[in-house]
């Protein structure tokens, strides 16, 4: 989810990050550096709202509704379908990790259509 919403990684600081860091260019939900521990992708809807946002901009359909959340590609297709959970937060969350990997590969892929293959 972080190299979906725009963070890099870095790792030039060893004796205070031994794990590295990562930062946010616009810094929108974080000051300053951050370990994946601090990142609030998955309890915080400041934070899943970011990113339901990023994924409308990548031009994805995001649907939330009813404790289920769904995306789906330009042409109505579904990717993702998240609703095993029992609270709309996880489900949220499970959604936008989901998504998260699967673009991420099709970026890793080269593939930059916004089809579910």
């Amino acid at each position: 989810v972080a190299i979906l919403m725009g963070w890099e990684y870095i790792n030039d600081a060893p004796e205070d990050y031994p794990n590295g860091y990562w930062m946010y260019e616009e810094n929108c939900v974080s000051d300053g550096p951050c370990q994946l521990e601090d990142m609030n992708y998955d309890m915080d809807w400041n934070w899943i709202m970011h990113c339901v946002e990023k994924i409308e901009q990548l031009k994805y359909g995001v649907v939330l509704a009813s404790n289920q959340v769904q995306i789906y590609t330009q042409d109505y297709k579904m990717i993702i379908d998240a609703d095993q959970h029992n609270t709309f937060l996880e489900n949220a969350a499970d959604a936008i990790g989901a998504f998260a990997v699967w673009y991420n590969q099709k970026q890793k892929d080269g593939d930059n259509s916004t089809s579910k293959q």
